[in-house]
C-alpha cells in the first residue's frame, strides 16, 4: 500500500512528522519488481543537475 503525505518545507516539521521520519530512518529499502535495485552500472549513467539554475 502507497501512502502519500505532502510536507511544506517552508514550515517547521510537526511532531508527529518527526516522529514519522524517525520511525522509518532505520527500516531497509524494499525493492519490488515494479521498482527494482539499480546495478552500478544503471546508477553511473544518472547525470548530476543543479534544478534551479535550470530553470
Amino acid at each position: 500500500m502507497i501512502v502519500k503525505k505532502t510536507i511544506d518545507l517552508s514550515m517547521p516539521l510537526t511532531d508527529e512528522q518527526i516522529k514519522e521520519l524517525e520511525a522509518l530512518k532505520d527500516r531497509p529499502v524494499e525493492f519490488d519488481k515494479d521498482l527494482p535495485e539499480l546495478t552500478e552500472s544503471e546508477l553511473k549513467q544518472f547525470k548530476k543537475c543543479n534544478y534551479k539554475n535550470n530553470r
